[in-house]
């Protein structure tokens, strides 16, 4: 676990300035910095120094980001880690749609698991990862990703697991997923399914499936 709590003021480093254009709106009031406002993120040097190096190496399978509300974790995983990783192609991020070139960071809601598996199946298409597949298998990992809204979520979190067992081994990079607002899972209603479960099982067999990776 990586602590990010909110830092003293230090000037803003030439590197931040060197990371984008400059917004054309660069006041963003109280909401979180985007891809976009790359360029007004300081101050976070170390943290995403640490961050980096643990995302970077294939044995890390999990990085859980906290903080109290209103430091900035948004901004920081948007605006700072993102644009870096992707600056210095040391993973694989995947965009949701052809008109986005920045990574998607994937809002968790009440149903988690399902918004990883719509993710994977609709931005895997325009991305590298499909093509490492086989094209005989490519049909078989759209049908695993595919999500029925009665289908229990155990079930689906265990085809999910078995889809990236399929990805990862064929890629040269880890590859990143950005999950947001985790704590929807627990503060949003379930309508009484095994969402809540299903995602918790998911983060653990993430850490310790031995053909992820």
């Amino acid at each position: 676990m990586l602590n990010i709590s909110s830092s003293q003021s230090k000037p803003v480093t030439q590197a931040a300035h060197s990371r984008g254009k400059w917004p054309e709106h660069p006041f963003r009031g109280l909401n979180f910095f985007s891809t976009d406002d790359a360029p007004l993120f300081g101050e976070r040097d170390e943290d995403l120094d640490a961050c980096e190096e643990m995302l970077t190496k294939m044995r890390t399978r999990m990085l859980l980001l906290h903080g109290r509300s209103g430091t900035g974790k948004s901004s920081f995983i948007r605006a700072g880690l993102l644009p870096r990783l992707d600056q210095r192609n040391s993973v694989i991020t995947l965009v949701a749609n052809d008109s986005k070139t920045e990574a998607t960071v994937i809002r968790c809601t009440a149903d988690p698991v399902a918004r990883i598996a719509i993710f994977l199946r609709v931005s895997g298409r325009r991305n590298e990862v499909f093509e490492r597949i086989l094209a005989a298998d490519r049909q078989k990992l759209r049908q695993m990703l595919t999500v029925s809204s009665g289908e229990p979520r155990m079930v689906l979190a265990q085809r999910l697991v078995e889809a990236l067992a399929m990805i990862t081994p064929r890629l040269d990079r880890p590859l990143l997923l950005v999950i947001d607002q985790g704590e929807e899972v627990l503060a949003l209603p379930d309508h009484g399914t095994d969402a809540r479960e299903a995602f918790f099982w998911l983060l653990e067999e993430l850490c310790w499936h031995t053909k992820i990776g």
